[in-house]
């Protein structure tokens, strides 16, 4: 239950008054989510070609992860382009003084690939040590919707990505 309680004195006539303002069965709702740090920039990507990676820190240690792959290319899972984008996580790992930025993309299962009619999912993770803006990490790909088992292909990313916000 949200309820404020609210005293005055009605001085002129010497009355006293309480009162409830804003008193429901309701929960409260939660505000908006504030966007505390952005980060963003081009990423090179082992096999060539570039990862663009936008990473929005949100209050509580939650993120929003933006990757998008342009010209990667493997042999296993990842075709020439990518986009994936969804919630995550940045989490201080303060007593090696790093960020770890993560992320898990669900897809739908599709015909052809290593994962031909499964449902599959890419984990994405990124360090960021101090306040540099470099980053490294990986996008690994799985023939599971929850990450799980054997990854089918991986490719890993290295570069900056300077704060924004």
């Amino acid at each position: 239950m949200v309820c404020v309680r609210v005293s005055f004195a009605l001085g002129l006539l010497g009355l006293a008054a309480t009162g409830s303002l804003g008193c429901s069965n309701e929960p409260a709702k939660p505000g908006p989510e504030v966007v505390l740090e952005q980060f963003g920039g081009k990423l090179g990507v082992d096999v060539g070609g570039t990862a663009e990676v936008n990473v929005d820190v949100r209050s509580r240690g939650d993120a929003e992860l933006t990757v998008r792959l342009a010209d990667v290319r493997t042999d296993k899972y990842f075709g020439e382009t990518l986009e994936l984008k969804g919630p995550g996580r940045a989490d201080d790992l303060g007593k090696v003084s790093r960020i770890l930025y993560s992320a898990r993309f669900t897809r739908p299962a599709t015909d052809k690939g290593p994962c031909a009619g499964k449902e599959s999912s890419l984990l994405l993770t990124l360090t960021r040590t101090g306040a540099s803006p470099d980053v490294n990490g990986s996008l690994k790909a799985y023939c599971t919707p929850d990450a799980k088992g054997d990854e089918v292909d991986r490719i890993l990313l290295k570069g900056a990505l300077p704060r924004l916000k």
